[in-house]
């Protein structure tokens, strides 16, 4: 009796169709992922933003009467050097008047920073006059003391206004307060 004996085993179509479903599935897998991080650092930035926000306010009610001064210009907060926008010295100014106020007294930093570049850092300025470009109008943006920073793709700034797109996402700002003219 002859008797002839089967192998078993996937053909190479059935390995191909398997491999395409898993690489398929894990392609999904990881832009969820992409985006529940991108999700995160938003919600991390705007939480900073908050926590920045409420360190100034105490500056200016806890006996100084006024806002951080940013010598006109915008200015990175927790900078020690002058990498960023304008001189050394307000940032030295700007960085002691919100850390005395801040939990930890260390100046939240983006939670993407990667190269220490200007759009790593949360930036200030005291008396910015009325925002009248991009999504901002005289009325929405009014002259004042502005932090600004950048969520990614996304517009939703939180308690902040989107002021205008660029590469990575949008540009948003919060209103701090009056214009200051002193530190």
């Amino acid at each position: 009796m002859n008797i002839k004996k089967e192998k078993k085993g996937f053909t190479i179509i059935e390995l191909l169709i398997v491999s395409a479903i898993i690489g398929l599935l894990s392609a999904v897998v990881l832009q969820s992922l992409n985006t529940a991080r991108q999700r995160s650092r938003n919600a991390t930035r705007l939480s900073q933003i908050d926590q920045i926000n409420k360190a100034m306010e105490l500056y200016a009610t806890g006996g100084a009467n006024k806002l951080p001064y940013s010598g006109n210009q915008w200015s990175c907060l927790g900078l020690s050097s002058g990498t960023c926008w304008g001189g050394i010295g307000w940032y030295i100014q700007l960085n002691t008047a919100v850390s005395t106020n801040i939990a930890g007294g260390a100046i939240p930093r983006d939670p993407s920073i990667s190269t220490g570049s200007p759009g790593d850092y949360y930036v200030y300025h005291s008396s910015y006059p009325a925002i009248t470009t991009g999504n901002c109008t005289a009325t929405l943006c009014p002259a004042g003391a502005y932090l600004s920073w950048v969520v990614e793709n996304s517009t939703n700034c939180g308690r902040g206004k989107h002021w205008q797109n660029v590469s990575t996402g949008s540009q948003c700002v919060l209103r701090v307060g009056d214009q200051v003219t002193t530190l």
